[in-house]
């Protein structure tokens, strides 16, 4: 009799079902919100249903009408759920199957074993075609195909009955050519020109974002303050007296703050490159989080300096902003606050940023 092989993705184990795994089936596979978007799973979930069903399992396999596998996790040997190909004809095709145990969902698990499945399914099981279904108020699982790479095929209308009540059902399926299967290392490659490249890409466009957030910034502290640019800024940053105006304000906040681009690029985007593997994904999320770390630094920056109306005034001036060479001394010290508190905005911003993608992490399918 042939073996059900064990396989292995990045996080997950894949082996045959033993009789000692029933009680855990039972357990997983009994909660309603697993029963309720499957066909065959019964809700309550009867004794002896789960150790009858693996022990077909062998014979299954060896008769090559399909191949179920329990799913595990590498660190610690969890076992999360179940995924198979069955009604196989072999040499052609099959359907996939799966179900996660609902402790375990919104981590990935069901993608990273579907494409496991689907590598063995046009490996080394030699198939051509994977298809497979899901009812349609389910449309988690619909995400899960899409991300396989399946393709969608069509609707069909009450096409099933779950516990007696007629359910409509999308499908899905893929080809062997469609996966890629025999160009994997071309892809491959191509996947990690592509990530080596993203890297710079956002380095870049976190400078842009950060210099022209300077920019603006300094446009609306120059309409507040002219003094603070005319008796500190234009000479710090040696700006020529001809551009001792507007165009030299936005010139004073792009220098002042596209380096802070390279300064959250260092800490995000290793983040969102360890958040999402997968290079279009890592380069919206992360240059959602450059925005985010944006928004920040403005609510703080903008935020202190509504709060400098009420708290600094023509009795209560700092004393660095007493300068004999300044005449409106309140509105310097006003602008140089909100100056002081971008920066720690931007501080801040870039925790939130790293906060936002570690979320993006945890609430990933």
């Amino acid at each position: 009799m042939k073996q059900i092989p064990i396989l292995e993705s990045k996080r997950l184990i894949f082996r045959p079902f033993n009789l000692a795994d029933a009680a855990e089936v039972q357990r997983l596979a009994g909660d309603r919100a697993i029963a309720d978007t499957t066909l065959h799973i019964p809700h309550p979930y009867p004794d002896g249903v789960a150790a009858e069903w693996i022990s077909r399992h062998p014979d299954t396999f060896d008769k090559g009408h399909g191949v179920t596998f329990a799913v595990t996790r590498k660190s610690d040997g969890a076992f999360v759920g179940a995924i198979s190909a069955m009604g196989m004809t072999p040499g052609h095709q099959a359907e996939l199957g799966y179900w996660i145990g609902k402790p375990y969902w919104k981590q990935g698990y069901c993608t990273e074993a579907g494409q496991a499945l689907l590598r063995y399914a046009f490996g080394e099981l030699g198939l051509i075609r994977v298809h497979a279904c899901h009812i349609s108020r389910n449309p988690a699982s619909g995400r899960v195909m899409q991300k396989l790479g399946m393709r969608y095929e069509g609707h069909r209308r009450q096409h099933v009955q779950k516990w007696g009540n007629p359910e409509d059902v999308e499908l899905y399926g893929i080809l062997k050519q469609d996966a890629g299967i025999a160009e994997k290392q071309p892809q491959q490659l191509s996947k990690t020109i592509k990530r080596l490249l993203l890297i710079p890409g956002l380095f870049f466009l976190g400078c842009v974002i950060a210099g022209l957030y300077g920019a603006l910034h300094d446009q609306i502290s120059y309409s507040i303050s002219p003094e603070y640019y005319t008796q500190l800024k234009f000479y710090q940053f040696n700006v020529p007296t001809q551009l001792h105006n507007r165009l030299g304000a936005a010139a004073v906040g792009w220098r002042a703050t596209w380096w802070m681009g390279i300064l959250i690029g260092a800490f995000v985007i290793p983040t969102g490159l360890i958040v999402r593997r997968e290079w279009k994904d890592c380069f919206s999320l992360t240059l959602k989080s450059f925005v985010i770390v944006t928004l920040t630094a403005f609510v703080i920056g903008f935020g202190a300096l509504g709060i400098s109306f009420f708290t600094i005034h023509a009795g209560a001036i700092p004393s660095w902003a007493c300068s004999d060479d300044v005449v409106d001394k309140v509105n310097f010290a006003r602008v140089g606050t909100m100056h002081n508190f971008s920066y720690l905005g931007g501080l801040i911003g870039i925790a939130t940023g790293i906060a936002y993608l570690i979320i993006k992490r945890k609430s990933k399918q």
